[in-house]
C-alpha cells in the first residue's frame, strides 16, 4: 500500500503533494460530508413509511406576491410582472393602442410607397 492514502475516497499515492491536493478537492470534501452524515444517528426510511406524493405541500413554495394591474394574474417577481404588463397582458389597453399604432404606421408607409411608385411609373413615360 502506498504511503499516502485516503480511505474515504479510496485514493492512494506515493507523493505527499498529491495527497494534500486530493484533500482539497470537492470530491473528497463531498465524500467526507456524506461519510459524517452516515455516521450520525438519523432515522432511516423503511418500506412502511409513506412516500411523498404530488399532493403533499412542498417546503419551498414561492409566494406569488406581485399581481398584474390589469388582469390580476400573480407573479413571483416584479420583473416577471412588468414583462407581462408590457408585452403579454391582453387586458392592458396601452398594449392594444401600441399595436394599433404600429399597424397604422406600417399601413401609412405602405400607402406612401405605393403612391410614390405609381406616380413615378405614370410620369416616367413622359420624361423618357
Amino acid at each position: 500500500m502506498p504511503p499516502y492514502s485516503c480511505n474515504i475516497c479510496m485514493f492512494s499515492t506515493k507523493l505527499k503533494t498529491d495527497h494534500k491536493r486530493h484533500l482539497q478537492t470537492k470530491k473528497h470534501i463531498r465524500n467526507l460530508e456524506e461519510n459524517t452524515l452516515k455516521t450520525q444517528k438519523d432515522p432511516q426510511k423503511t418500506q412502511k413509511d409513506p412516500q411523498k406524493t404530488q399532493k403533499d405541500p412542498q417546503k419551498n413554495t414561492t409566494l406569488k406576491k406581485h399581481n398584474c394591474d390589469y388582469c390580476d394574474e400573480s407573479f413571483s417577481t416584479f420583473a416577471h410582472k412588468r414583462r407581462h404588463e408590457l408585452h403579454r397582458c391582453i387586458e392592458n389597453n396601452d398594449l392594444n393602442y401600441k399595436t394599433l399604432y404600429r399597424k397604422a404606421e406600417k399601413d401609412k408607409n405602405e400607402l406612401i410607397n405605393y403612391l410614390l411608385t405609381s406616380l413615378v411609373n405614370k410620369y416616367s413615360d413622359t420624361f423618357d
